[in-house]
């Protein structure tokens, strides 16, 4: 009998097929699902996985479900099989699940491609509809193992579905048709650069400036002192080329377009009658082919020739990697013979561009933050209107401030407001699939251009036919602005699906793969109340946590109530801290509460040991390497940490065994609340509390004994002794300007015999 896993076997050994490319996207092979086979254990029947216990939550219910699919062997049955045959082989049946399955991929062939036969994609589509086959178990726990997929109830119907086939073109013999074309577009460039009327800017440039005439672009909010930094560049008279550098998904290329919708309205007199082309290195190789060197000349030519261009080379840095390119560049660039604005990240401008100091001397930088989560909630509140009429739902009150609070918090490694706008586009996503709703603008667009591409291929099937080819084209491209022109309609419509905070909870908790804790889910007035009901419950907080050390925690507790409430400066960190104290009475755990009572989590806190940066040449991995150096251009550990985490507690633990220079690039950071990396990145250290922990004075306390958890210290010492002596310590270790700096010194007592029974009792309970 034939079964769901015998052809999907045998579909991976055909070449060029939809099913071949659907599942090496995922990184799904034939030897990773034949092993798994291979491995699976035989039963008579499947068992459905239930997790009975009310107390958990959906979601982690499914990360127990996932967890058990993913660590035990495939179940592997014996599939029912059925009266049918394959025409090419009647020796042995189809299985029932077989039968279902070529039923449903002849259903979809009906719909799509009734002139076609069945494409390969159809089958695995088909195998996603039966969840109970072999092949689709073979598969779901692959793609569970394969990236930060998560387990879905919905398995692998979600995964493989039409849209796939629609929009990445995953039918059989894909790779055929495209080696053709290729063939066929190069005879065409070689016609096209013989002709004198061909413009290649024309071919490989999108005008930014006529979208924006047409509505094509999304508004842009804020922004406004960038954009006329970049207006000042490009209309001076010399060194008139501009780099955007920053992270991403801050917002570079939404100044381009807030530009290029200025010129479009005549509002920048200096640069009216300019249009902004947006230009990719790798679409030029693309159009060019294998006539490179004729095609670069004909471009440059055609710069020199347009002055009323101005190009934007997103990603420029991959300039970086075509010096030949950018030689030819730099004396046209001096002479003003065409403008540039460049954006990408610092990173990669230093890694890949800063070594050409020529070609750096003729941009002016503009530096694009990160915006605030205040300046984030209005942008994302004026753009919201298009995701609504999308996804055809409605954001309910403070979702969206929820969204963008939540973004920043959770999605360490992304940018504002990219990140919030992620969120928002997946809840309406999801609430829309739950609502099995299907987005109309896609489907009705998707539907006229198939018709408009079956057209065009009728047309290129027949020769000298150029005029009508081009006809077809330009409607295609018409239909695609009135498309993107509907996409980003503001107008504020009512719709029936609503989004709510829970919605946008889910959409995190799926994006970021955490729980999003429930004192997270506040925004507004009920947000700063529970702030201030923390930092008012500060000091009994820590009193509860850290035993036996009452003193320190009410000093370390008015120190943040104080900074917190706004008596402090706003160019420093929040606090600095220098705990003292021998090793076991509570500085690391304290540094610890401290971290989970203001951010709400332990994970948060910024942890090194400066241990591990006794000699000089180590210093630098904090703010990371210099030009030259090995490791260049990826930053440093700490400065990394604090972009990752702007509002972390850093805890540089043992600092007296920190070579000296690291104290100096503290003092920056004490003194301005900024410390520059080695790509010349400020990082913002103003929303961040700094503790210093040293056990300098433990030999002046007592030499010969131990103190701490291991030993119960006797009364004859008083405190005042220890805290004279650690700050005699201390004073006659650091310099006095780091001293100066420091907010609060905290000096930990050793226990007492009634703490340390206090500690015991705490950790017995948790047990």
């Amino acid at each position: 009998m034939i079964e769901s896993q015998d052809i999907l076997f045998s579909l991976f050994d055909v070449q060029d097929t939809g099913i071949g490319y659907a599942l090496g996207y995922y990184s799904l092979t034939k030897g990773k699902l034949l092993k798994e086979f291979a491995n699976g254990k035989r039963i008579g029947s499947r068992q459905p996985i239930n997790i009975e216990s009310e107390e958990l939550v959906a979601f982690s219910k499914r990360k127990i479900i996932h967890n058990q699919i993913t660590s035990s062997p495939v179940e592997i049955i014996k599939e029912a099989p059925s009266s049918y045959y394959f025409a090419e082989c009647d020796e042995f049946p189809m299985s029932e699940y077989m039968k279902s399955i070529f039923d449903f991929a002849e259903e979809m062939r009906l719909q799509n491609s009734p002139d076609c036969v069945i494409d390969s994609y159809w089958i695995l589509s088909g195998i996603s509809q039966e969840q109970e086959t072999n092949a689709n178990h073979l598969i779901y726990k692959q793609y569970l193992l394969s990236g930060r997929n998560s387990y879905s109830e919905d398995g692998l119907l979600d995964v493989f579905t039409n849209s796939w086939f629609r929009f990445r073109v995953l039918t059989d013999g894909k790779a055929e048709r495209d080696r053709a074309s290729k063939e066929k577009r190069a005879a065409h460039i070689s016609s096209k650069l013989s002709n004198p009327d061909y413009s290649l800017l024309n071919d490989i440039a999108t005008d930014i400036t006529l979208k924006a005439r047409n509505g094509e672009l999304m508004e842009v909010v804020g922004r406004d002192d960038e954009i006329q930094k970049v207006e000042i560049a490009l209309t001076r008279r010399d060194k008139n080329n501009v780099v955007l550098l920053g992270d991403g998904g801050v917002g570079k290329s939404a100044i381009v377009d807030g530009i290029s919708m200025r010129i479009s309205r005549d509002e920048v007199l200096s640069l009216k009658g300019k249009k902004i082309l947006q230009f990719n290195l790798n679409d030029l190789y693309a159009a060019l082919n294998s006539y490179t060197s004729e095609g670069i000349n004909r471009f440059i030519e055609e710069m020199k020739r347009e002055k009323d261009i101005i190009l934007f080379v997103d990603e420029i840095h991959m300039l970086g990697r075509a010096k030949s390119l950018t030689d030819l560049f730099k004396p046209l660039m001096a002479r003003g013979d065409f403008r540039i604005i460049g954006a990408t990240t610092p990173s990669e401008w230093n890694t890949y561009v800063s070594g050409d100091t020529a070609f750096v001397r003729r941009f002016e930088k503009v530096i694009v933050e990160e915006p605030s989560i205040e300046d984030t909630v209005k942008i994302v509140e004026t753009i919201a209107p298009a995701y609504e009429n999308f996804h055809h739902v409605n954001f309910e009150q403070d979702t969206i401030e929820l969204a963008v609070r939540l973004a920043k918090k959770y999605l360490k490694g992304e940018k504002l407001p990219d990140s919030a706008f992620t969120i928002i586009d997946n809840a309406g996503a999801l609430v829309r699939i739950e609502a099995k709703q299907e987005v109309t603008l896609i489907r009705d667009y998707q539907n006229e251009v198939n018709e408009l591409k079956e057209e065009l291929e009728k047309a290129q099937a027949i020769e000298y036919n150029e005029e009508a080819i081009e006809e077809i084209r330009e409607r295609l491209e018409n239909k695609l602005g009135e498309f993107l022109g509907a996409r980003n309609n503001l107008t504020v419509s009512k719709y029936e699906l609503k989004i709510s905070k829970a919605d946008i909870k889910k959409a995190v908790e799926q994006k970021a793969g955490v729980e999003v804790k429930e004192q997270d889910m506040k925004v507004g007035k009920e947000a700063e109340g529970q702030e201030l009901l923390r930092l008012s419950n500060l000091k009994n907080t820590l009193a509860e946590k850290v035993i036996g050390q009452s003193d320190a925690t009410n000093s370390i507790a008015e120190a943040v109530i104080r900074s917190k409430t706004g008596f402090r400066n706003p160019k420093r960190p929040i606090g600095v801290f220098l705990f003292l104290g021998t090793s076991g009475v509570g500085k690391t755990e304290t540094a610890k509460i401290l971290s989970e009572e203001l951010t709400g989590s332990v994970e948060d806190l910024i942890r090194l040991d400066m241990s591990e940066y006794q000699q000089e040449h180590e210093v630098s991995k904090l703010i990371g390497a210099p030009p030259g150096y090995a490791g260049f251009g990826r930053g440093g550990v700490l400065t990394n940490a604090v972009k990752r985490n702007p509002k972390a507690v850093v805890l540089l633990d043992e600092i007296e065994k920190a070579h000296p220079k690291v104290y100096d690039l503290m003092l920056q950071v004490f003194d301005d609340g900024i410390l520059t990396d080695a790509m010349g990145q400020k990082v913002d250290f103003t929303n961040t509390i700094i503790i210093l922990t040293s056990n300098l004075g433990l030999n002046a306390i007592k030499k010969d004994k131990k103190v701490g958890f291991s030993r119960i210290e006797t009364q004859e010492q008083s405190e005042q002794t220890i805290r004279e002596q650690t700050m005699e310590a201390v004073q006659n270790f650091f310099r006095p300007e780091l001293l100066n700096r420091i907010d609060e010194i905290v000096t930990f007592k050793p226990f007492t015999e009634e703490s340390i029974l206090q500690i015991t009792k705490l950790l017995l309970e948790k047990k």
